[in-house]
């Protein structure tokens, strides 16, 4: 981390950190992989468009779901968030980005035994959104 992290917003103090993530048990993957690729397809196209537009053209589609926000200071926020590299540009979650949340939980009393990246991350299907979706 940044020696002065405390004043830096969290992606600039600590690095990627997947602070967003979809689980499924390994029984519902199995049984249902189409629905399960879909949505990651979904979620990559999500990412694309937000990397391929203004921040104003962002702003103007999320402020519905901000009653109290006006589009200037959406505008700002989201300008702020892709000045940061906030929001990652592909569904795969990385083992160094895993590793991270696993620091972060266990330092804070969360987290009683670390868990093998290959054991809970399957990026087999993320693997196939970037490949096939352009």
């Amino acid at each position: 981390m940044h020696k002065d992290s405390a004043y830096l917003p969290l992606g600039e103090a600590s690095g990627y950190l997947p602070y967003t993530v979809y689980m499924a048990t390994k029984d519902y993957i199995s049984a249902n992989p189409g629905t399960i690729q879909k949505f990651t397809n979904a979620t990559y196209k999500g990412q694309m468009w937000v990397n391929s537009h203004t921040s104003a053209e962002i702003a103007e589609v999320c402020l519905p779901y901000f009653e109290d926000s006006n589009i200037n200071t959406l505008t700002k926020i989201i300008e702020r968030y892709k000045a940061q590299d906030t929001w990652k540009t592909n569904p795969i979650v990385d083992p160094d980005g895993f590793e991270l949340i696993q620091d972060i939980m266990e330092d804070g009393g969360q987290l009683n035994a670390r868990v093998p990246y290959e054991k809970f991350i399957t990026t087999k299907f993320a693997d196939k959104a970037v490949k096939t979706i352009k």
